[in-house]
């Protein structure tokens, strides 16, 4: 299916006029748009943006865009599903010059003011100038799929969907803000809105940045529901049947492409019912793509089952030791913050042989369906701890979900965990745990992991599970009812009629790399190396002493706790190099 033109692509900018400035921005997020740049320069603004071409690849899709009086300039990543509709349900007044979902998003700003946000359906970071009003708008989209960041260096705000872009500029210090670090530490990325670097931002999803020469203000646009009370047989029948409408709707609006689809399948649940719809609404042949190292602890076995089931085109990539190893600091670089989750470097192996050996521009991928659905196993304990004071169920939930080292333990309990979590009393305890992950975990490293990875390839990552009508369906239950009797309980009554039972009963397993045995072994010079020298972040917390003690073996917990942290620690080192060192 085709649907115009879209915009996965970089943008960037500041309030003021400045060409050389803008080109340097432009040359650091070059590689998430090869395929075009545009800009727009006045006194007051300077707008910035580099293109990847997943359709009609023609020059009337060049961004900015403009309104039709050229009084409100867009740029724009990403992609607004329901642009067709939103032309013929209201602007049909306008003359477009375009089949590009861009070109809606100023003239919907020019009927509905900034409120034009609640129509779109989509993901997407946007920059808005006002030329009458002098406003610069911000915005992200509802659950942080597209990156956006900002920061204000005397009185004049920049933005980027990349932190690289900062990185270049003369006019913006990047210094690594410490506290920052401790919590990369013990989360293995930054939470909240809050970078690496001082005074450089996060546009939180589902709000706006509203800027003008007198300062600035944040606008929450869009919160998750609460969840309601399904008590009765026939009303979870009926919310069920309308997930699984609602799931299969944005499918079907991920679909369409003019260049051809893949599906990342691990032979887990959330990929595998992708596989199986796809099937069940006659798409024909799916290619499929599974990733691994031939060690016993791999899911390829999984997705044989899946790719043979539905007679997909499936590619198995295995990887060795020495293909992280030679691309470490590409991959570093590639993921733009500091990312310790194995599975950033698992996306960016796969996405570069798809890049390199397919012709695939497009991957669905499960991103978001374990939030949703409560699909990890600490989702379930918790709820069999129901009757545990809550104080209790929140230092468990904080040990099972994030490493804490002793020295820094009781400040990230408190000052991060906590006040993230208190932010969602109105729910039940296993629903406050989704929404924290949804606004946390999800946008600052899932998410963030599979868009800087698959942009550095120029391929297109769409999230199926996580359309927000999907979202909001599925919030509706209690947490209870998602976990029982298993986690991930509603998606797998959906799932068990199209879906071999060995792929249902399955426990949920995370894509495993031997980064143990890689510490210790294949990468433990230059680990130790940058670790050990005195000049390292991790000697700011340690003694030299302390740090060698964490390469000696030990018992089976600390030895894991241990090289949690030298794993994240030494990343971080290349991370220092490879971007915040490269002016």
């Amino acid at each position: 299916m085709s649907l115009g033109e879209l915009n996965l692509c970089g943008i960037f900018g500041f309030t003021d006029s400045n060409t050389t400035s803008l080109q340097i921005m432009m040359n650091a997020v070059a590689h998430r748009g090869p395929d075009g740049r545009g800009e727009y320069l006045s006194s007051e603004i300077s707008l910035g943006h580099t293109r990847l071409a997943i359709l009609d690849i023609s020059k009337r899709g060049k961004q900015p865009m403009f309104s039709p009086d050229q009084n409100v300039v867009c740029i724009f990543n990403g992609e607004i599903y329901n642009f067709k509709e939103l032309r013929s349900m209201y602007l049909n007044e306008y003359r477009f010059h375009s089949n590009s979902d861009a070109e809606v998003i100023p003239y919907l700003y020019e009927k509905f003011g900034i409120d034009f946000i609640q129509k779109l359906r989509g993901v997407f970071a946007i920059a808005i100038y006002d030329k009458r009003s002098k406003l610069l708008y911000l915005i992200r989209d509802r659950f942080g799929v597209k990156p956006l960041y900002y920061t204000f260096q005397k009185n004049t705000c920049f933005f980027s969907s990349e932190l690289k872009s900062f990185t270049k500029l003369s006019q913006v210090p990047t210094e690594i803000d410490f506290e920052r670090y401790i919590e990369y530490l013990g989360f293995q990325f930054v939470p909240g809105d809050n970078t690496i670097f001082k005074n450089i931002y996060r546009v939180s999803p589902g709000s706006y940045l509203e800027v003008n020469h007198e300062g600035h203000r944040a606008v929450q646009y869009y919160t998750l529901p609460a969840p309601s009370s399904v008590t009765c047989e026939k009303q979870t029948a009926f919310l069920e049947e309308n997930i699984k409408e609602n799931l299969l709707e944005s499918l079907s609006y991920r679909l369409i492409s003019d260049v051809p689809i893949g599906v990342l399948l691990s032979g887990g649940l959330d990929s595998s019912s992708l596989v199986s719809l796809l099937s069940l609404i006659g798409e024909k042949n799916i290619k499929t793509f599974s990733l691994g190292f031939g060690i016993q602890s791999d899911e390829l076995e999984y997705a044989r089952i899946v790719a043979d089931k539905f007679k997909t085109q499936h590619t198995e990539i295995l990887i060795q030791a020495d293909d992280i190893k030679k691309n470490l600091p590409k991959i570093v670089w590639s993921l733009d913050e500091p990312l310790a989750d194995t599975g950033a470097f698992a996306s960016w192996l796969m996405f570069k042989h798809i890049r390199q050996n397919t012709d695939i521009k497009v991957a669905l991928v499960g991103e978001g369906a374990d939030e949703i659905f409560a699909g990890y196993s600490w989702h379930y304990i918790l709820q069999r701890l129901s009757w545990f004071p809550e104080s209790i169920k929140n230092r468990i939930l904080f040990y099972l979900t994030t490493y804490s080292n002793s020295k820094f333990r009781n400040t990230l309990f408190k000052t991060t965990f906590l006040s993230a979590f208190n932010k969602f009393s109105d729910s039940d305890y296993l629903n406050r745990v989704l929404r924290m992950e949804f606004v946390n975990n999800l946008p600052n490293n899932l998410l963030m992991k599979i868009d800087k990875a698959s942009m550095a390839f120029g391929i297109e990552a769409r999230e199926v599970y996580l359309d927000h009508k999907l979202v909001e369906s599925v919030f509706l239950f209690p947490g209870a009812v998602k976990v029982n009797p298993s986690p991930k309980n509603i998606l797998k009554k959906i799932m068990t009629p199209h879906l071999p039972k060995k792929i249902i009963q399955r426990k949920k397993q995370g894509f495993i790399m031997p980064v143990n045995h890689w510490i210790h072994n294949d990468l433990k010079k230059d680990v130790q190396g940058r670790l050990l020298s005195s000049n390292s972040f991790l000697a700011q917390l340690f003694t030299h002493k302390q740090i060698e003690n964490l390469f000696k073996p030990g018992l089976s917990f600390m030895r894991t706790s241990k090289n949690a942290l030298l794993w994240r620690a030494y990343l971080f080192e290349i991370y220092q190099q490879e971007v915040t060192s490269s002016r």
